[in-house]
């Protein structure tokens, strides 16, 4: 046998006993009815396919190449809330309301650990910046601190009274700091997660807390209607920012820290000074609740989002740019493209050119969320419709400055409901479901300009 032939077999060895290991597990007989859902065009069904004939075969519908999915991830015994890479993309970790957070290889999906001792469901993790460490948010009103090589224990977070909303790293993972559904922030030594302060001053509770890029503020959001400042290493108040009719549901810091934006239900987003604290501008125009705000890459954008409406503003002085139907939204990386994503459209916008593209789904989406892909001009979006149910992963690429393209990535069943995807470049996607599967996804996005 010629070694590309052996070589072929052998990758399609590997893909074929990922994605089949669970039915081998049961009863290995079934490989030979497995085998014949391998893709035609493959090597290993080429050359082995004709002699399990007699089995059992696919009449219809048979795919010619391996779809994305590398590995299906068993193990958890309830819904997949949240699921993160590491920023070296070699671990992957899922948080589930079956208590536990498991471990995974990121570009295999063998199973490395189960990170055992909280008592309510997880909802939320992360990883440090380095990938060293590992923290968890979980309804059982705790944080626990894990190593992120091994899953070994490292410590317990405690002291909050109420479940989790919010956990985050400083940039340089000295710090942690967390909110629980009340009206504290507690900041914690993130080697060691020892306590180091209390943040109090809040009158209601606290929804977001985020750090600046060089770790030397934060800030966090609250129902009081106020955004505080605190500092990043001591957790001392430095201001309060006041202004807001409503409760504050998000805020944000610039890519260069020098200014602040804050989301409230009064259907505003301010922009502060986050050295000063001092009033920059007032963001109006939207008929509902903004729930989301977020900077370009390069600072110079900034994009909001509510129930039903996307705007783009200037992100040093507050003026309007555009505003778009939709409920989702992102940037390109190097921020000179922008998308937005309603029911039946796309909406795009070269921040440069001021072009702008309309593109119509072809379908009505329920809801649907957009990913940009690092590196290059691609947004990966995963979109759910309720009738009849269909969801999967879009690719929108852009095919210049004034025409899109959509393109299936792949489907799903209508028995595997999506509730969490990430995506880590170059290739790498991870997707935490409802009926606590977790899949991985090897996509050649290269191959897709």
């Amino acid at each position: 046998m010629k070694a590309g032939i052996a070589h072929e077999i052998i990758y399609d060895g590997c893909r074929f006993i990922a994605l089949n290991m669970e039915v081998m597990k049961v009863a290995a007989g079934h490989v030979l009815s497995a085998l014949a859902f391998t893709p035609q065009g493959t090597r290993l069904y080429q050359t082995y396919g004709e002699q399990y004939e007699g089995h059992l075969g696919v009449v219809s519908a048979f795919e010619q190449k391996w779809n994305p999915t590398i590995s299906v991830m068993v193990g958890h015994e309830g819904s997949v809330y949240f699921v993160e890479f590491s920023g070296d993309g070699r671990r992957l970790a899922s948080a589930s309301g079956d208590k536990t957070v498991r471990l995974w290889d990121g570009q295999t999906g063998a199973e490395i650990a189960v990170l055992q001792g909280h008592s309510e469901p997880v909802y939320l993790v992360v990883f440090s910046p380095d990938g060293t460490r590992l923290a968890s948010a979980s309804g059982d009103k705790t944080v626990r601190l894990w190593d992120g090589q091994t899953g070994a224990e490292i410590a317990v977070l405690q002291g909050h009274s109420e479940g989790v909303n919010s956990v985050v790293f400083s940039p340089d993972g000295t710090r942690l700091a967390s909110v629980f559904g009340n009206k504290t922030v507690r900041l914690w030594d993130g080697q060691t997660g020892a306590e180091i302060a209390v943040l109090q001053g809040h009158s209601e509770q606290v929804n977001l807390v985020a750090f600046s890029p060089d770790g030397t503020r934060l800030a966090s959001a609250s129902d009081d209607k106020t955004v505080r400042l605190w500092n990043g290493q001591t957790g001392a108040e430095i201001a309060v920012l006041q202004g807001h009719s409503e409760g504050v549901s998000s805020v944000v810091f610039s890519p260069d820290g020098t200014r602040l934006a804050s989301a409230s239900c009064d259907k505003t987003v301010r922009l502060w000074d986050s050295q000063t604290g001092a009033e920059i501008a007032v963001l109006q125009g939207h008929s509902e609740e903004v729930y989301l705000v977020v900077f370009s890459p390069d600072g110079t954008r900034l994009a909001l989002a509510s129930d039903t409406t996307v705007q783009l503003w200037n992100g040093h002085t507050g003026a309007e740019i555009a505003s778009f139907p939709g409920f989702s939204f992102n940037f390109t990386l190097d921020s000179s493209k922008f998308l937005s994503i309603n029911n039946e459209e796309v909406y795009y916008i070269n921040c440069i050119t001021g072009d702008k593209v309309t593109v119509p789904f072809g379908m009505f989406i329920d809801s649907a969320v957009a990913v940009s892909v690092p590196g290059l001009d691609l947004w990966i979006i995963h979109a759910r419709r309720k009738q009849p149910l269909l969801q999967g992963l879009l690719v929108v690429k852009i095919l210049n400055n004034s025409d899109l393209s959509i393109m299936s990535l792949c489907w799903f069943p209508s028995s595997l409901s999506v509730n969490h995807f990430s995506v880590f470049s170059p290739s790498q996607v991870a997707i935490g479901c409802y009926d606590g599967q977790v899949l991985l996804l090897d996509v050649d996005f290269s191959s897709l300009l």
